[in-house]
């Protein structure tokens, strides 16, 4: 999970050592307001020539639109895969967890 006011640096390093391309991002609180994508930072970063060790991700992050309580069965969440890239778990308006496409393309190889 990222939180508003992080560095760039550090999101990108987290997301690196994780081997993640989305993270919820969160306020000071712990709630939830909103995902960072690999890809948006890989465009801010090619677009932006000057970049600050204390830039932060704030500008970057957006809306989660797909946002599930735990216990939302995953056929009900599925839809939401094909308008976005992740769906957010939280439960009392913080976030447990972040599913993927990958993750339900790994989730179904396992069946087969």
């Amino acid at each position: 999970t990222a939180k508003l006011g992080d560095s760039i640096r550090k999101v990108v390093s987290v997301m690196h050592q994780n081997a993640v391309s989305q993270m919820p991002v969160v306020g000071e609180d712990g709630a939830l307001v909103g995902l960072i994508e690999e890809v948006d930072l890989l465009n801010h970063m090619l677009e932006e020539h000057d970049h600050s060790n204390d830039e932060t991700i704030d500008p970057l992050v957006q809306n989660a639109n797909a946002v599930f309580p735990p216990e939302t069965p995953l056929e009900n969440a599925m839809p939401s895969l094909k308008d976005g890239l992740a769906i957010i778990v939280v439960e009392h308006g913080k976030p447990i967890g972040i599913l993927t496409k990958i993750d339900v393309l790994d989730y179904v190889a396992g069946k087969i």
